[in-house]
């Protein structure tokens, strides 16, 4: 009795309006703040995150935000994935810097290495790679590598495709087979075409990885927004279950449940978000929805058609048993556990971020809530039961496994306290980390400052309608790479400025507050030749695949090996790992449709 009244009160006196509380006027899309993901791990890969300023140890699957800067080691290698056509492949003692992203626009700036930024299908996104005195966007799909030089000068290859090259200056085309290297100062620099650089083992390890991924047959079933469904090639199977068409059922042991291997870590804006510990782990934990049928626990995408949006993790919360210690944040809220429960298809959603809901306020609990009624996984489906949980001060604090939870009984269940809204947890250093592995000292100290400048785009803007960075001062030189002519180097001509400008923004006002003009905007309103997209059915793509029973055993961990004109700015800020809410649904548990 005590701590229902503890919980009404929590809810009445945080939340402030019961009668319309902020979940309910969110449908949890943010087409603004784009995540990436890690989606290969080779050898020592550290992740310095851009709202903290914390160096992680990366992790296969962690999720990527604007400000995000990646590092490499020696003799290591890493890929981060935006879409499921668009990544850039990172190469050993390197960086790069996510400077911003959102929804199909995604702005990478190159400060030290190599890297390859891979278009593999067919996209609208507007992509461009900075570097410090020229910038780079493909302009359809292809292969373009991107190495920035100890002296600060950039080279940049065509393997096949198009890119646009511009500076402060002017712009070129650099087309199929050609390689253009740049010095100088960011303002004025000068540059040389000559014919591509010969291939190398990198190049030939970017052939594999590309290999790999067009072998996968998975986006038959699953729309183009879902990315990361290419990891579920070899680690299951697809079958046909009426009434919801074509599933995925993963190759797992028994005693496994969706959210139940892994850890919650703090994302910026997202706040508690799930970082799945099985090598596919990345489409199934943030589109979509699971269930238990026939064949086992199922994966249901969405009909193709839809847009959908991201989410940290399509999950229902609650609190259950006593010995909680107050409303303290990350000690207790009133309940000894914190559980969650995968939801079921159709299954309403409700966002813990998002405008009023950030930093654990706004926190609304439904006490002596019967659990099993509201979420189908919470029942018991043939001995299978997805209900995970751990102790209150534990959440956020490390691994969850099927050794570590706390199982929940029909008691505790019958009454539980329903979470709406925000989660009374607070993050710290240790659930803002993506494993229990230390950052490894190795990674590359690149010596490029965190305000060190990158040349973009003039009509490329921030979300507050100003131009991304800080521009730099003319005739400022990157030391050691000071222009010189001759050699067949020259200068960029604004007379002759060959590739195309797209200067049409618009305004949006997806926070009200703010009027917002979005670089995601900023694109032509047809894609380029060679970058369309190809037409998308509306339901149950792909052939039947045949129904088989349930294979229990099989599922298995991930490995790991060694292994323009523009204006310029700063950022203040082989064998993979494996790899990896859909927003469908309105009202259901793939979130939103668009």
């Amino acid at each position: 009795m005590k701590r229902t009244m503890f919980a009404v009160l929590m809810s009445v006196g945080l939340t402030g309006a019961l009668c319309a509380p902020v979940w309910a006027q969110e449908d949890g899309d943010a087409p603004d703040h784009g995540v990436a993901r890690l989606s290969i791990i080779n050898g020592d890969v550290n992740v310095r995150r851009g709202d903290t300023g914390e160096t992680v140890a990366g992790e296969l699957n962690a999720p990527l935000v604007a400000s995000d800067h990646v590092l490499t080691g020696p003799g290591s290698r890493a890929e981060v994935q935006f879409d499921f056509g668009n990544m850039i492949r990172v190469g050993a003692s390197s960086e790069i810097r996510l400077g911003e992203l959102e929804d199909r626009s995604y702005l990478i700036q190159v400060a030290a290495g190599t890297t390859t930024f891979r278009v593999l299908r067919d996209s609208s996104a507007l992509v461009e790679i900075s570097t410090p005195n020229v910038s780079v966007r493909p302009s359809e799909k292809g292969t373009y590598r991107v190495t920035v030089r100890p002296d600060g000068s950039t080279e940049v290859t065509v393997r096949d495709g198009r890119a646009d090259i511009f500076s402060q200056r002017g712009s070129e085309i650099l087309r199929n087979g050609q390689t253009l290297e740049a010095r100088g100062t960011a303002s004025d620099p000068e540059y040389k075409i000559s014919s591509a650089i010969a291939k190398d083992e990198w190049d030939r390890w970017n052939q594999n990885r590309d290999t790999d991924l067009e072998r996968s047959t998975s986006y038959q079933y699953v729309s183009r927004d879902i990315y990361g469904a290419d990891d579920l090639e070899g680690n299951g199977r697809w079958v046909y279950d009426p009434p919801y068409g074509n599933v995925w059922v993963p190759n797992v042991d028994v005693g496994w449940a969706p959210y139940r291997v892994g850890r919650w870590t703090y994302l910026d804006y997202y706040g508690w978000t799930w970082l799945s510990a099985d090598p596919w782990g990345w489409a199934p934990y943030h589109y979509g929805s699971w269930y238990s049928s026939p064949f086992g626990w199922a994966w249901y995408p969405g009909v193709i058609g839809p847009r959908y949006y991201w989410r940290p993790a399509l999950v229902g919360f609650f609190g259950w048993g006593g010995g909680g210690i107050g409303v303290g944040f990350g000690g207790g809220w009133g309940f000894g556990n914190v559980g969650w429960v995968p939801l079921a298809p159709y299954e309403v959603f409700r966002p813990w971020y998002g405008r009023g809901l950030r930093g654990g306020t706004n926190i609304n609990i439904v006490n002596n809530t019967n659990i099993t009624n509201i979420y189908r996984n919470a029942r018991n489906v043939n001995g299978r039961l997805g209900v995970t949980s751990v102790p209150s001060n534990n959440f956020g604090h490390g691994r969850v496994d099927t050794n570590t939870f706390v199982p929940a009984t029909n008691n505790d269940l019958n009454r539980a306290g329903q979470v709406r809204g925000g989660l009374p947890f607070a993050a710290n250093s240790q659930s803002r980390r993506f494993s229990d592995r230390n950052p490894s000292p190795t990674t590359v100290a690149t010596g490029a400052s965190t305000t060190q400048n990158f040349v973009t785009r003039p009509d490329r803007t921030r979300n507050n309608g100003q131009t991304a960075g800080n521009i730099v001062t003319p005739g400022q030189s990157t030391a050691g790479n000071t222009p010189r002519t001759g050699g067949g180097w020259k200068r960029f001509d604004p007379q002759t400025d060959n590739a195309p400008r797209n200067t049409v923004q618009r305004t949006t006002n997806a926070n009200p507050s703010v009027a917002r003009t979005r670089a995601s905007d900023a694109r032509p309103s047809q894609p380029s030749e060679g970058f369309r997209g190809s037409p998308r059915p509306t339901l149950n793509p792909g052939p039947a695949p045949a129904a088989r029973p349930a294979n229990p055993s099989g599922g298995g961990g991930a490995t790991r090996s060694s292994g323009g004109s523009g204006s310029t700015h700063s950022n203040g800020g082989g064998s993979s790992r494996g790899n990896g809410g859909v927003s469908g649904h309105s009202g259901g548990s793939h979130g939103s449709s668009k």
